[in-house]
Formats: C-alpha cells, structure tokens, sequence
C-alpha cells in the first residue's frame, strides 16, 4: 500500500506570495540546515538562514522577485513584503529546491535539525554557538558544508578557537558598516554618544555600545523568514550615507523599499536581493532597528560594539519551540 501523502503551505506575511510541495509520510521528518553564510545572512538581514530540500513547489514565481546570489543558485522573496520563500540550486542532473522553514505551517515534528554549515564565515560563531544542542541532541558544526562520513566529522570540522572570537574590524573608527547582498542598501552608524540620552529604552551596561535584541514574534518571522530575526537598537539620527557624511533621515530611500507590517510598523527590504534591512514603530519617534545580519565585520555578532539583551523577545509566539528554547537558552548564558 502507498504511504499516504502529505501536502505543506507556506505563506509570507502579506500573504501575496504562497506554495506548496506535497511528498509521503515515510519522508518525514525532513532533513533541516541552519546555514550561516555570508550570502543568506546579507541576503535575509538575520544571523542566519533555515532551509529544508523539497520537491519541486506548486506556485507562481512570477509573483515573486528573483534574486541570483551565485553561479548556482536563485533565490525568490515576495514583492512586497520581502519575505524570502524558496531557493534553487541548479547545476548536476537535477534542480535542487529549499523552502524556508519558518515560513512553513507545520508542526515542528516535520522536521529533522541536522547542523550548522558555513560557520566559518561567522568568524566568531554567529548564532550557531548559541544552538549547539537542540531538544536533547547536539548539532554538528561545519566550517562549510557537512561533510558526508562518521568518526571525527560527526559533530563537525569546525571549532571556535579556529575562528576570531569575539572580534569584529570597524572600517572607519567610531563606525559601524551595514550592507546588503547586492550593495543596494549601503550605510553607516555611528557609535552612540556616551553622553547623549538615549531615545528609549534598553539602556546598554556600556554606553559606547548599541544595544540588540532578538525576537521571534510572527510579524519578523514572516517577514525576514526566520524564526529568530536579530535587530540592532540605534538613534536615527545615527544613521549615515557614508562614513563622515551628513546624517540621513530614517525614510531615506537607501534604507530600501518600506512595507507596513502592521498600522504602526514599517519595515524597509532591498528589493533587489530581499535583504531585511529596518524596523520602525510611529510611537518609537527616533528610534531605528537594524537587520543585524547586515553589519560588516570580523564577527557576525559585532559584540565589540553590540550589547546583547540576554532575552529573547515574544518567545509565546515560537514557530519552532525546540529550536527557540534551545537559541534562547544559548543567549541567556552567552558571556
């Protein structure tokens, strides 16, 4: 007798963009990557991607913007909102598609959490330190892909002494470089002023630093297309087109297009390559939040010139509790 099939739907925020892959029971639970790449972290503005291989998707790409980031693969996020939904890898026999996960309505049990790839290019770990272990089982760490074989490689070739750990180079002193894949959405914050008030809460321990958050809540989930979206807390009148030039408004066209996820909250995305880029609440007069996977540097996390908030923010709304928990738990006791 055949397995009984199964059909999944994934849906961005606006719900303009959708799809669907259907595939039989005994496939699941489906092989899950968190990748960390340099390409998904300028391309989404989160620390990192999560994808899943599927078979080829029912849906409309002509709904969608193409955006190829290499040689071999195109990737299609939503018009408007800027959601990134699915991927292709092409080249070999056959067509590779990965959806993302956390745009997918399906219990977590559908899927199968097997390791972080391209750590390497975090420098100083990224998020995936903080997921180390999830729902009881350690993830393998990989400098670059997995690679296929027991002994040594299960857990990964990666280590953080390899990396530069909790490092990270500012281009110009006093600055800090955000960008996307394309280079569509290029600028500069400058560090806080220890002693300008800030506009609002949280006040970081150092005042030379900004502060960051990490939220889980529906609206940045579905609109950066993963289940832990990372922000940066600034003062707009931070914000620079060019290191040393005159300050930018926090409507300027180089923060990307705007889509209002809410009657309060805009957001801006690249249009080109979909990178997330910024959050902003009408009431939040002054205050910007950045994609942190935008920022240059040596470390993904930027922590020489980031203070963490050691909480992750609306974790009620968790997606994917087990991977939640488990990220939330590695923030708590990070440092």
């Amino acid at each position: 007798m055949p397995s009984p099939i199964r059909t999944l739907h994934a849906t961005c925020h606006c719900r303009a963009t959708t799809l669907s892959f259907a595939l039989p029971c005994t496939a699941l639970p489906l092989p899950v990557h968190f990748c960390h790449c340099t390409i998904c972290r300028k391309t989404h503005g989160t620390l990192f991607s999560t994808h899943a291989e599927i078979p080829c998707p029912d849906t409309n790409l002509s709904a969608m913007t193409s955006y190829k980031s290499s040689e071999h693969v195109t990737k299609w996020f939503c018009k408007i909102c800027g959601a990134h939904m699915l991927d292709r890898v092409d080249g070999g026999e056959h067509l590779k598609w990965y959806v993302a996960v956390s745009l997918v309505d399906a219990e977590e049990e559908v899927w199968k959490y097997t390791g972080h790839h391209f750590v390497e290019s975090t420098k100083d770990g990224g998020a995936a330190v903080m997921m180390g272990r999830i729902g009881g089982v350690e993830m393998g760490m990989w400098k670059e892909r997995k690679i296929e074989g027991g002994g040594f490689y299960e857990r990964g070739n990666w280590s953080l002494s390899e990396s530069v750990a909790g490092a990270d180079e500012v281009e110009e002193k006093g600055m800090l470089r955000a960008k996307c894949h394309c280079g569509g959405v290029d600028f500069w914050i400058a560090l806080p002023d220890v002693d300008e008030a800030r506009p609002e809460p949280p006040v970081t321990k150092n005042p030379s630093k900004w502060s960051g958050r990490h939220c889980v809540c529906n609206s940045c989930r579905t609109t950066t297309s993963s289940f832990i979206s990372s922000w940066i807390n600034i003062s707009s009148s931070a914000l620079q087109e060019k290191a040393k030039s005159p300050l930018i408004s926090e409507d300027s066209a180089c923060l990307g297009t705007t889509y209002k996820s809410a009657k309060d909250v805009s957001r801006t995305f690249c249009n080109v390559c979909g990178a997330s880029v910024s959050y902003r609440r009408e009431e939040g007069a002054g205050v910007l939040k950045i994609a942190a996977g935008l920022l240059e540097g040596r470390g993904s996390r930027a922590e020489s010139r980031i203070e963490w908030i050691k909480e992750v923010h609306e974790t009620e709304y968790a997606r994917l509790p087990q991977a939640t928990q488990a990220f939330a738990l590695g923030v708590e006791n990070a440092g």
